[in-house]
């Protein structure tokens, strides 16, 4: 992909980050707090079926488009409608800072 134009981003998503709390027992609780949204350009890229302990379940891995940005971070949860996307990595591509190649996991 060599050029990324805006009217290609038509899919608008929201980032969550994962906080660490403090719990009233005075435990560490993990909590996704959404950070931001942002218009993406979503791509299927993969399906894989797996069976782990018995259970079958499909892997759907997809790379999303989004113009450049620092609210995206690897490890950074991305929700679409009802979908959830994890596993994420963040690439500045070709380090011009004009958009990010970001890959994803869907598992369903």
């Amino acid at each position: 992909m060599s050029m990324l134009f805006p009217s290609e981003l038509t899919s608008q998503v929201h980032i969550d980050r994962e906080q660490q709390i403090k719990t009233e027992s005075g435990g560490i609780a993990s909590v996704w707090t959404q950070v931001a949204t942002a218009w993406v350009r979503i791509r299927p890229m993969s399906v894989v079926e797996q069976k782990r302990y018995s259970v079958d379940r499909t892997v759907y891995d997809h790379h999303l488009y989004a113009m450049a940005t620092t609210d995206i971070r690897n490890g950074d949860r991305i929700r679409y409608g009802t979908r959830t996307f994890g596993d994420t990595s963040v690439m500045n591509v070709d380090e011009l800072n004009e958009y990010l190649k970001i890959i994803v996991r869907e598992i369903a």
